[in-house]
């Protein structure tokens, strides 16, 4: 949907809001990873003979890694669609000025 009217504040606004939510959406995927794949090295490596060897310091770290990471990559998607969707955005406003101002130098 193209706005002709939005200022450029409106249009940061929203794309930043796009971007929180990218962020969010990534941490959240990467929290239920790392919560996954946490729980199967905690298991994996913590019995037998490797036993205490996932320490809760490293899963603290693995945790924090898993979202940096996601968030990292669900901001660069948004973007990426972002910067296409301005761009978009743009070529249409173009045309519809365009086709205003060719509407009134010939006198329609």
């Amino acid at each position: 949907m193209v706005v002709l009217n939005e200022t450029k504040k409106q249009r940061h606004e929203r794309f930043t809001n796009q971007l929180i939510y990218a962020g969010l959406s990534g941490m959240l995927k990467a929290s239920l990873f790392a919560l996954a794949t946490g729980y199967f090295l905690s298991y994996k490596f913590n019995h037998g003979k490797n036993t205490g060897y996932f320490r809760n310091t490293y899963k603290l770290w693995w945790f924090v890694g898993c979202n940096i990471v996601g968030i990292t990559w669900a901001t660069d998607i948004a973007k990426i669609n972002i910067s296409k969707q301005a761009a978009l955005e743009d070529e249409i406003k173009r045309n519809l000025l365009f086709e205003e101002e060719l509407n009134q130098l010939s006198g329609k």
